[in-house]
Order: structure tokens, then C-alpha cells, then sequence
């Protein structure tokens, strides 16, 4: 099976010239909408990357990221745009996603596009180029664990389990290594801020307190998604972190919204510390 790439923007001839670039890498599959990328998104089991426009007739591209890095944890993501704001690039790096300025030179569409298909291009049975040559081996059993729960990983329970491992390897230097979570992430075909993420949700709750967080609703019926708890926990303050989990239950708020409060929340923070 070769790569697989998802185009997202709603400038069909845009879309259709970034395809033109990709192909030659893999397949491309074009959405020109948030509904249609999501339809796509779930119509696909395996994605090799995902290129994707901020602006769309029927809502922000950052729902399809935060959709898409949910899904597809270790699934690399390219957002191409033409706002500049730092409250949305801040969005798209707390997201785990890349970000690229419009107009798009060739050259950078081609060079993501064959960091991500050379995998899908290696003899089989021959190991990835990013694979270690060799795995420490208190960490077989951690690895083993998780090739178990990655493929059913659409089970928010599930990430939590995987976060609960890696936050394990994170904290034992002594027994996995100071560089484990890359060899993890190497041995997996993940990418190490993925693994991070999964990490940081384990290290801001119990599995309990995911349970009851995600079973919550507010007053429209709404609950929070895997994507609103990753950005979450972003933040470090525990206080900010109920705050913010209140508001978006409240009003609803959709990953968007939750990511633009919650790199706000981070500045302030920051300039608080200065």
C-alpha cells in the first residue's frame, strides 16, 4: 500500500493544483469543506499526511486538525494559510500541526510530501528509515503494549491508556532512558509531540477523572471531545484548566474557540513569569 494524503481547501483550483504536487507521492483525496473532510476522514482507515486550509465555507480548518490529530494521532499535518494572526498559529502548534504561509512553494509541499511517503515506499518487511537499529529492552514491553492499543485508539479510554504508558517511560529516565519517548515513537511509526500529548492528558488526570470529564454535558447536550482534552492539558494551572473546561462546556465551544483560549491563556502566563 502506498501513501495516502488528504487535501483540504475549499479554492477547488487550488485544490486541485496542491493534488497535482502531491500525487506523485501517493494518492490524494481532495475535500473542498469541513463536512466533506470529515465525511473523508471517517470513509479512510490509514492517512500518511494531511494538508489543510484554515479558511472553509462552513466553519475553520481547525476543526479538521484537531478531527484529524484525534483520529490519526501520528498522522504529520501541514495547515496552509494566509492569516498570519499568532492567536491562530498558536492554535495549530498546540494542535501538534505545521505551519505554512500562502503563497506555498513547491519545494516545501514536495519535501513533506517525501518525508512522509518514504515509509510506504520501503521494501517489505524492511524497516522504517526513522526505526532505531536497536530498541532498549526495558522498553519491549511498553512497545508491545502499545502496538496493542494504537489500533483502537478511536477510544478516548484508549488514548488515555496510551498517554498512561508514555507519561510511565517520561518519568523512569533511569530504567527507559533519557531518550525513550523517541525510541517508542521510532519503533511505533508515531511522532514523538503525539505521544507527548497522549502523555500530558495521563499526567493532568487520573483515568477517573478523564471518565468523568468526558462524560460531562452542558446545557445544550454537549460534551467535550478527546481534542478539547488534549489542550486542556496545555495548561499547567489546574485551576485555569476547570475554568476553561467550564466555559467550553457552558458555551459550547468548539476546538477552535477551546485552542484560541487556551494559547491566551498561555501568554498571559508567560508574561505573568516575566
Amino acid at each position: 500500500m502506498g501513501a495516502r494524503f488528504l487535501v483540504v481547501d475549499d479554492d477547488a483550483v487550488v485544490g486541485r493544483r496542491l493534488a497535482g504536487v502531491v500525487r506523485p507521492f501517493g494518492e490524494a483525496v481532495v475535500a473542498g469543506s469541513v463536512s466533506g473532510a470529515l465525511a473523508v476522514l471517517e470513509a479512510h482507515v490509514r492517512w500518511s499526511g494531511f494538508f489543510i486550509d484554515l479558511g472553509l465555507p462552513d466553519g475553520s480548518g481547525l476543526d479538521v486538525v484537531g478531527a484529524a490529530r484525534t483520529a490519526f494521532p501520528g498522522v504529520r499535518t501541514m495547515v496552509l494559510t494566509g492569516n498570519v494572526e499568532p492567536r491562530l498559529i498558536n492554535a495549530v502548534h498546540d494542535l501538534g500541526a505545521s505551519y505554512v504561509v500562502k503563497p506555498v512553494d513547491t519545494a516545501r509541499i514536495e519535501r513533506f510530501c517525501r518525508e512522509v511517503a518514504a515509509p510506504w515506499k520501503a521494501a517489505p518487511g524492511a524497516p522504517a528509515s526513522h526505526a532505531p537499529r536497536v530498541t532498549p529492552a526495558s522498553l519491549e514491553g511498553c512497545i508491545a503494549r502499545l502496538r496493542e492499543l494504537l489500533p483502537m485508539r478511536i477510544d478516548p479510554l484508549v488514548r488515555y491508556a496510551i498517554g498512561a504508558i508514555v507519561a510511565d517511560v517520561k518519568a523512569k529516565p533511569e530504567v527507559y532512558g533519557t531518550s525513550a519517548v523517541t525510541s517508542v515513537a521510532a519503533a511505533l511509526g508515531e511522532d514523538v509531540p503525539s505521544l507527548y500529548r497522549h502523555a500530558a492528558v495521563a499526567e493532568c488526570w487520573s483515568e477517573t477523572g478523564v471518565r468523568a470529564l468526558l462524560s460531562r454535558k452542558g446545557p445544550s447536550g454537549r460534551s467535550l471531545t478527546w481534542s478539547h482534552v488534549v489542550l486542556l492539558g496545555n495548561l499547567g494551572s489546574p485551576l485555569a484548566r476547570r475554568r476553561l473546561e467550564n466555559r467550553a462546556l457552558d458555551e459550547g465551544l468548539s476546538v477552535r474557540q477551546l485552542a484560541e483560549l487556551v494559547a491566551a491563556e498561555g501568554a498571559s502566563s508567560r508574561r505573568a513569569r516575566t
